[in-house]
C-alpha cells in the first residue's frame, strides 16, 4: 500500500500476472492451429476465467482517475479480445467489446461493486457500510477508489432495501 493510495505496485503485479496469462492464451490458440484456430467462445470463456478474474478480484481499490495504470488493464483486455476474435490492431476497441459481448473494464467493475454494495446495504448495521461512509468523507473525487465512487452513486438507502426483503418473505 502506498501513501497516495494509488495501488501502483498492486496494479503492476496484477497486470504482469494477466500478461503472462494472455501469453498462455496465445500459446493455447496457436497449439490448436493458426489457420482454423480455437473456437472464439472457448477462448472467451478461458479469458474470463484466467484474465478477467484477476481484475475482478480487487475491483474496489482501483482509482479510474489514475489513467496510466488503468490504461494498462484496458490494454490487456483489448489485446485479449483482439487475439480471441482474430481482429487487426486497427480494429476499434468498442467494436471488439461489442463483438465479444464484453463490457469495458470500468463498467464491469462498477457493476460488480454496485452488486456488492446493494447486498451489504440490505443488512442492518453492516460494518462495511459504516466504514465506507467514513472513507467517503476522507477522499476528494479526484483521488477516490472505485468502491467509494460507486458508494456515492448507489441510489437506494439501506432501510428501503431491508423493508423490501422483509416484505418479500
Amino acid at each position: 500500500m502506498d501513501s497516495k493510495l494509488l495501488w501502483e505496485e498492486h496494479i503492476l503485479e496484477i497486470t504482469g500476472k494477466a500478461q503472462k496469462r494472455l501469453n498462455f492464451l496465445r500459446t493455447l490458440r496457436t497449439l490448436v492451429g493458426f489457420q482454423w484456430g480455437a473456437n472464439p467462445r472457448v477462448l472467451l470463456s478461458i479469458y474470463k476465467t484466467l484474465i478477467r478474474s484477476i481484475f475482478d478480484f480487487s475491483a474496489g481499490i482501483y482509482d479510474p482517475g489514475y489513467q496510466k495504470r488503468w490504461a494498462q488493464m484496458e490494454k490487456i483486455q483489448s489485446d485479449s479480445l483482439r487475439m480471441i476474435l482474430g481482429m487487426r490492431k486497427s480494429s476499434p476497441i468498442v467494436e471488439l467489446q461489442v463483438e465479444a459481448g464484453i463490457a469495458p473494464l470500468v463498467l464491469r467493475l462498477k457493476y460488480l461493486l454496485w452488486e456488492k454494495l446493494v447486498r451489504w446495504m440490505g443488512k442492518r448495521n453492516n460494518p462495511i457500510i459504516s466504514t465506507l461512509t467514513a472513507l467517503d468523507r476522507g477522499f476528494t473525487l479526484a483521488r477516490m477508489p472505485l468502491i467509494c465512487r460507486c458508494f456515492r452513486e448507489v441510489p437506494v438507502n439501506a432501510e428501503k432495501i431491508e423493508e423490501a426483503t422483509v416484505a418479500e418473505k
